[in-house]
């Protein structure tokens, strides 16, 4: 009698589980990857799939005259891209960012000394 309460373990739970429970205790690293792996699993599928399908997407235009998305392989999309108007929006974004970040250092910088 006292071999089958030895053998049940702690506070009802199945013996098997507490080996399992012990055999972790006993390995925190393999513990802590085997909590990480399935939502670090689950978040790199839901962003690579993101990635790919806008990879794929990227490859299709739009048709000038209706403004519909033509699905047919083609590299127009970054062919306009590389637009003299495109590329002024990109260099203006770019000045606009190195002017916010100056102004946030000049003005964060003394802020956090004093």
């Amino acid at each position: 009698m006292a071999q089958q309460a030895a053998n049940r373990s702690f506070g009802g739970t199945p013996a098997f589980a507490r080996r399992i429970a012990t055999f972790l205790y006993q390995r925190p690293r393999l513990a802590l990857a085997l909590l990480l792996a399935p939502p670090l699993l689950w978040l790199g599928v839901v962003y690579l799939g993101s990635l790919g399908a806008l990879l794929l997407q990227s490859f299709f235009h739009l048709d000038g005259f209706t403004g519909q998305v033509v699905r047919q392989f083609t590299l127009a999309t970054y062919r306009d891209l590389l637009t003299r108007p495109n590329f002024d929006i990109a260099l203006r974004t770019a000045s606009m960012a190195a002017i916010v970040t100056v102004a946030s250092a000049l003005l964060g910088f003394p802020l956090a000394y004093y």
